[in-house]
């Protein structure tokens, strides 16, 4: 029986999944309590515009935007929760590009270690391959281990050495996960 192909990112999917669930349960009292206050204040508005001024489409207007408010306050998520999904799209653009190696290679994805998991474990008549996909904005430059990535809009760079980790994760791998 052939194991089950897991796609690119699904555990980056997963975690992104967990956490902006527990950011939500988090800030559910914040949410009640903005919910409260954009719907009284709408609320006055809507009275006060219906009956006071005839402009209904004014009262309209303010229920739609505190509508907007609110679901714009509880959709986005910080950006240590979006990092997870936006790395779980990298990890799809890295599977569709490998999707289109010629026969003879075998690609397997989100393989679990100790030290984490692996991405992509390519292997093929050249070799086995660890790849570890990274979904950054901005130029990307190598320096031996180390990318230097520049984001957009900052002055100082990121520098990313993690190939020890890499490393780690490419030692626990072995002629059993390759099936060529």
């Amino acid at each position: 029986m052939k194991p089950k192909r897991v796609k690119a990112g699904t555990s980056a999917m997963r975690r992104y999944e967990e956490l902006r669930k527990e950011w939500l349960k988090r800030k559910r009292r914040l949410f009640v309590v903005a919910f409260l206050i954009l719907f009284v204040g709408a609320a006055v508005m809507n009275v006060i515009y219906l009956h006071v001024f005839p402009f209904p489409y004014v009262a309209g207007m303010f229920t739609g935007m505190a509508l907007a408010t609110f679901l714009a306050m509880r959709e986005f998520t910080p950006d240590w929760v979006d990092n997870w999904m936006l790395g779980a799209e990298g990890e799809k653009k890295t599977q569709k590009q490998l999707d289109s190696l010629p026969p003879g290679w075998t690609v397997e994805h989100d393989i679990d270690t100790d030290h984490g998991n692996i991405d992509h474990l390519v292997c093929g008549p050249a070799g086995v391959f660890v790849l570890d996909s990274k979904f950054w904005g901005g130029p990307v430059t190598l320096e031996g281990d180390r990318a230097i990535i520049g984001r957009w809009g900052r002055q100082k760079p990121w520098v990313w050495d993690d190939s020890k980790a890499v490393k780690a994760l490419a030692g626990q791998t072995g002629s059993s996960q390759c099936r060529v």
